[in-house]
């Protein structure tokens, strides 16, 4: 969650440099993130962007996948903040654990 702001700024400024290597790069890094949190339609969009920045000229579909990612992220992030939050409710039931 702590590099989501981070990786999305560098998304955004690679696609404003239009640095498509750079941005290419980012959109596999931050689909690698995604995953590992279990976010599968964030880590999708970052797959499509990827797939995006193969073809020449990809800025017209990319700007838009962006904003995806982006929208995406917030949502992502605001979920993961609640199952954090309910994890360190005392009141919350836990697992047990095992000696």
């Amino acid at each position: 969650q702590q590099e989501a702001p981070r990786s999305l700024a560098q998304l955004q400024e690679s696609l404003s440099s239009k640095n498509q290597e750079e941005m290419k790069k980012n959109a596999h890094t931050f689909k690698g993130s995604a995953s590992n949190v279990g976010a599968r339609q964030l880590a999708a969009y970052c797959r499509q962007l990827e797939h995006c920045l193969t073809q020449p000229n990809p800025w017209e579909q990319a700007a838009p996948l962006l904003a995806s990612i982006q929208s995406e992220a917030q949502a992502v992030a605001a979920e993961l903040t609640r199952q954090v939050a309910t994890l360190n409710n005392p009141s919350t039931p836990k697992l047990p654990t095992h000696p």
